[in-house]
């Protein structure tokens, strides 16, 4: 059995007969990971005969451009979530992952395809996994093991080289992203703490707390599976 063919086949079978698309690449830095999601991201569009744009708004790299992705693109258009283990790092992972999943559920409906890179395999509701076993840089072709949603090896596919325009934006946005991630400015677990602190803000119940062990109490009861010292940080930045 020729799996590459058999591979893009499975994924053309799907976008036409009302089902999505959803994938994980998995692998270590430089493997061709991300080159291979936009290549098939891109496929994947033409397929469907909806837009992969090439300035690459739907690459998304936290959890809140995946959701702002998730509401803005329309029916049968590719959303890539990169690094995702930045999306599923820090508080709340387990929330994150569980609120994933159920997206994965209703988005079937309209059809949005979903590709995940990531370094490490995360639970998602996928229907094969990819690992790039090498790149050839003259021809910039990747190959890659394909393996079912139960994690079988199946066979060998090929990515080629994604056009050089959505190339282009891509890295500069990716660069734009590490370069806030090393500064700490950005990611999700930042993100994350910004979201708690607005919603204790806007709770009329929590402003009513009139003292910090009340609040803290409060925090508790909310978010117990947070460290304290994360509770005494909640304490303070939401009454600020």
């Amino acid at each position: 059995m020729c799996w590459h063919r058999t591979f893009y086949d499975g994924l053309d079978y799907r976008v036409n007969h009302g089902m999505n698309n959803i994938l994980s690449i998995l692998g270590l830095p430089g493997t061709g990971k991300s080159l291979s999601g936009l290549y098939l991201a891109k496929i994947i569009s033409m397929m469907a005969k909806v837009e992969f744009p090439d300035d690459s708004s739907n690459v998304c790299f936290t959890y809140q451009e995946f959701l702002n992705a998730i509401s803005r693109t329309k029916t049968k258009e590719v959303i890539i979530q990169d690094e995702q283990r930045v999306l599923h790092s820090g508080l709340g992972a387990r929330s994150t992952a569980e609120e994933i999943q159920d997206i994965e559920r209703i988005i079937r409906k309209r059809q949005n395809s979903l590709i995940y890179i990531a370094p490490t395999l995360e639970g998602h509701l996928h229907q094969g996994i990819l690992e790039p076993l090498g790149i050839n840089y003259e021809y910039g072709v990747c190959r890659l093991m394909f393996y079912d949603n139960k994690e079988i090896p199946r066979g060998k596919i090929y990515t080629m080289k994604p056009n050089d325009a959505l190339l282009e934006a891509y890295s500069v946005r990716k660069n734009a992203f590490i370069e806030k991630m090393v500064g700490r400015e950005m990611g999700d677990q930042y993100e994350h703490l910004q979201r708690i602190i607005e919603n204790l803000v806007s709770d009329d119940q929590f402003q009513n707390l009139s003292n910090k062990p009340k609040r803290l109490w409060y925090i508790a009861k909310k978010y117990p599976t947070f460290p304290t010292k994360i509770h005494e940080l909640l304490a303070d930045l939401a009454k600020r």
